[in-house]
């Protein structure tokens, strides 16, 4: 079972019978609260974090986006320009079937367009909304999606930054870093200093196993300390 610390905010392995934890980390001993919140209600705390993040922020033009943010959204555009084109053919091909008895007028022309361009203006400036938030999250300013449209007009050429700009914007992953345009959406941030961002995560795992044996009385306080002592000189 897994203890957070109130102190540092880490999780610790302990008996789910343990009346008290010592933090394996700040070394500070707390009592354990049986209505604590789990592991496992955390996780999903976050998973609604990060679904309320992407859906949240589909309007802006600043900020960043990650890759999941930005296919759901580009998904969603794709599907509102395919209806608005399916409901304004449909409309047109009723009109033609019974051009007998519907009067052609104005209006009948006017409500088979509106909603194909209501979902074809709202689709497009979601998905380029979303683009240049994905530009942002790597690093790149929002008017490359500006010039990759107008080298899309040129043959070849243009076909070739088509393939570069799906790439970077489709396929890489976020700057790990915090950059001119926001936080790292995913949370993750190695402060520009070059170090592997999991490197923290993968002691903190460490340390975790070490407090667990000593907990179980597998290794004495002595080792436990020195090995911690290891641990952190690694990081």
């Amino acid at each position: 079972m897994q203890k957070r610390c109130p102190k540092c905010g880490r999780w610790n392995e302990v008996y789910s019978n343990a009346d008290t934890f010592k933090c394996a980390f700040c070394f500070n001993t707390f009592h354990i609260r049986k209505n604590r919140i789990s592991p496992k209600c955390s996780r999903i705390s976050q998973i609604k974090d990060k679904e309320q993040s992407i859906f949240s922020n589909w309007y802006s033009f600043k900020g960043r986006a990650r890759r999941l943010e930005y296919w759901v959204w580009t998904s969603i555009a794709i599907i509102m320009v395919a209806f608005g084109v399916l409901t304004c053919i449909s409309t047109l091909f009723v009109l033609g079937q019974r051009a007998d008895e519907v009067n052609l007028s104005i209006d009948n022309i006017f409500s088979s367009f509106f909603w194909f361009f209501l979902f074809l203006i709202l689709g497009i400036y979601i998905a380029t909304a979303v683009t240049v938030r994905r530009l942002h999250d790597r690093g790149l300013s929002g008017w490359w999606y500006l010039l990759n449209i107008l080298l899309g007009f040129i043959p070849y050429i243009g076909s070739i930054c088509a393939a570069i700009f799906f790439i970077i914007v489709g396929l890489l992953d976020s700057q790990p870093f915090a950059n001119e345009y926001g936080e790292n959406p995913k949370g993750v941030d190695d402060g520009g200093s070059g170090k592997d961002m999991y490197s923290e995560e993968t002691a903190e795992s460490r340390l975790l196993k070490l407090n667990s044996l000593r907990n179980k009385g597998i290794i004495s306080e002595s080792e436990y300390i020195e090995k911690r002592k290891k641990i952190i000189s690694d990081i």
